[in-house]
This record gives structure tokens, sequence and C-alpha cells, in this order.
């Protein structure tokens, strides 16, 4: 499983012209999965990926979370 994570002032994903997925700020994720890669892997990931401090607190440190600044997955 590969994953690229990017902070995201907004993102929306569309099929056939119709947005099925839309976050305001937070991650935009993209997730590679393979052949092997299990439902273990999976939920191992996304608690990484909610604990992943890549947002700035109030010293400008990227010292928070996304769910600390409200933000979408």
């Amino acid at each position: 499983m590969k994953v690229l994570v990017q902070r995201s002032l907004a993102a929306k994903v569309e099929v056939d012209g119709e947005i099925v997925g839309a976050i305001d700020h937070g991650q935009m994720v993209l997730v590679g999965i393979e052949k092997g890669d299990t439902e273990a892997d999976t939920q191992r990931l996304a608690d990484k990926l909610l604990k992943y401090r890549m947002f700035s607190d109030d010293d400008g440190k990227m010292n928070l979370n996304v769910q600390q600044v409200g933000g979408g997955v």
C-alpha cells in the first residue's frame, strides 16, 4: 500500500461529472492498494493519517493533526 498525503484548502472527487466526495481544508489522500493489502493495513494507515501532525499551531510549528484543526480527509 502506498500513500501520498497533501494539505489542502479544498478538494473534491468527481465520477462521471458527479461530485461523490468533497472537503474544505484538511488532508487530500491518494492511496494505491495492491494484492495482499489487508483491512488491518488500511486501519493502521487511517489511524496514522489522523495522528499525523502536518498543520501549523499558533507558533507556526507543524504541531497539529487534521482532527485538531477541524479538517476533513
